[in-house]
């Protein structure tokens, strides 16, 4: 994963014209990608916490076969989905840590909370819940401990 900071490592924010050269850079690097120890890392994708992060997947070939475009060939067809931020969702790139495997069992999908409203560009449905999960206080205590975080903290959203 790829983040994109500031010197000083604060989060790039607040375009301005200063800025545009700094852009212009990040833009072909998106683009043609970056050279590092001999590798190209082209970019891949990003999640939707990625883009508030101001991070993305940047991914160096191994061999001919494994490319970003066949990567995201694998993923499916996603070209009717819109907007970017649900794009982002669908293809399953998360800045999330690995936890504890579930067996299918403990399980339980939940429908998502959706609304539709009229306005006058006509009807158009929205979703309140898409990829956000919930989990009891004692798995998390559970997964906190799994995952080494500091006594007291607990993972509570996704």
């Amino acid at each position: 994963m790829t983040s994109i900071f500031n010197v000083d490592y604060r989060a790039l924010h607040n375009y301005n014209d200063n800025m545009a050269k700094m852009y212009e850079r990040i833009k072909k690097i998106l683009k043609n990608g970056i050279n590092i120890c001999d590798r190209n890392y082209q970019f891949l994708a990003f999640s939707s916490s990625q883009l508030r992060e101001h991070s993305c997947w940047m991914f160096a070939s191994p061999d001919d076969r494994t490319t970003v475009d066949t990567i995201r060939e694998w993923m499916g067809d996603f070209r009717n989905v819109h907007p970017v931020a649900k794009l982002a969702a669908r293809q399953s790139f998360s800045t999330s840590m690995k936890g504890i495997q579930l067996e299918n069992h403990r399980i339980n999908e939940i429908p998502d909370e959706k609304r539709c409203t009229i306005d006058a560009n006509g009807s158009h449905e929205y979703c309140f819940t898409d990829g956000i999960g919930i989990i009891s206080l004692p798995f998390a205590k559970r997964l906190a401990k799994a995952m080494k975080l500091p006594e007291q903290v607990y993972p509570c959203a996704f």
